[in-house]
């Protein structure tokens, strides 16, 4: 199959294949340097609805800037090919990576590291990703972690169109590393599910094998088991940061990992939303002089049940005498 031919990049290989678009590497033939192009297949190229969700990815990763998530520098619409030009990330992903070797406590640490802030940036940028799973993470020859495939990922923006489902009751996602909610409607979902995800993630790290086996288990038993039963205990000092990850209470998720450099914790607030703390801005937060005393409002209550209790001792003097 002959390699798509651009006006600014050669194309020299095939890197891998998606359900719906296929990355090349590619060099720029100006500047020289190497990228990757992520191309939507022509077959899907036609579809509005796919069409646009591919364009939507685009838009959200081209504004999104840290090292740990890939970069986007150009969308590309010509010869019939509809593609962004990204960074291209010289390394091995991390289920590559999973299936070669056994990881040490310090890799995991150090990956977690990593994943912990990439995902802290994006859902502080507005995204949930709805696809946290180890092949989107890529490690680079350096050892830096990214984050990518935004493919089905979600702005929290009631301004913006979500082209990654049709239906309320449709399920998108990876199912081993799915949430519970996730297998209910991947629509609705929020940072909460990454974190999930993010905890499965972290137990196939662990024991070196997904939670599921396909061979013994349908599709339906896993979703049975995601929905009802929490992960089997791996019986190492990761369990407790798994079992909080994965908890079947959205409110009872957290992300509070000591060795995170800045102990980053997420809280639940308003509209089923979340916010990433470091333990400075909580220790800052209980100092700060705008903030409401929750005692003030018991403390002038006090005061004023006992200006009632003086004034209705001295009539009662008043009527006696």
């Amino acid at each position: 199959m002959p390699l798509p031919i651009f006006s600014n990049y050669t194309v020299i290989r095939e890197l891998g294949q998606g359900g719906m678009a296929t990355v090349y590497l590619a060099t720029h033939n100006t500047l020289g340097h190497h990228v990757a192009i992520k191309i939507l297949d022509k077959q899907f190229a036609y579809n509005q609805n796919i069409k646009a969700r591919f364009i939507e990815e685009a838009k959200k990763l081209v504004r999104l800037d840290h090292p740990n998530v890939v970069k986007v520098t150009d969308f590309i619409s010509e010869n019939e090919h509809v593609a962004y030009v990204m960074e291209y990330i010289n390394g091995k992903s991390l289920r590559e990576l999973l299936n070669a070797k056994r990881l040490t406590d310090a890799e995991i640490e150090n990956y977690l590291n990593q994943m912990v802030v990439a995902l802290n940036y994006i859902h502080k940028e507005g995204i949930v990703h709805r696809d946290i799973k180890p092949s989107n993470f890529i490690i680079a020859t350096n050892g830096t972690l990214k984050l990518v495939d935004f493919g089905i990922s979600k702005s929290i923006d009631a301004s913006s169109v979500d082209h990654t489902s049709t239906s309320t009751n449709l399920s998108m996602g990876t199912l081993l590393y799915m949430s519970p909610e996730q297998i209910k409607s991947t629509k609705d979902v929020t940072y909460l599910s990454d974190i999930y995800s993010l905890g499965v993630v972290l137990w196939e790290m662990v024991m070196g094998k997904v939670p599921y086996n396909w061979n013994e288990l349908s599709a339906f038993e896993i979703q049975v088991k995601i929905v009802q039963e929490s992960l089997p205990k791996t019986n190492t000092k990761w369990d407790e940061y798994i079992q909080i990850a994965t908890s079947k209470e959205e409110s009872k998720r957290t992300i509070d990992f000591d060795l995170v450099k800045d102990t980053f914790k997420v809280s639940k607030v308003d509209t089923d939303q979340t916010v990433l703390f470091s333990n400075e801005n909580i220790d800052n937060s209980l100092n700060d002089p705008n903030l409401e005393d929750p005692n003030e409002e018991f403390n002038y209550l006090a005061f004023y049940f006992f200006i009632i209790l003086v004034v209705g001792f001295l009539f009662a003097v008043l009527v006696s005498s």
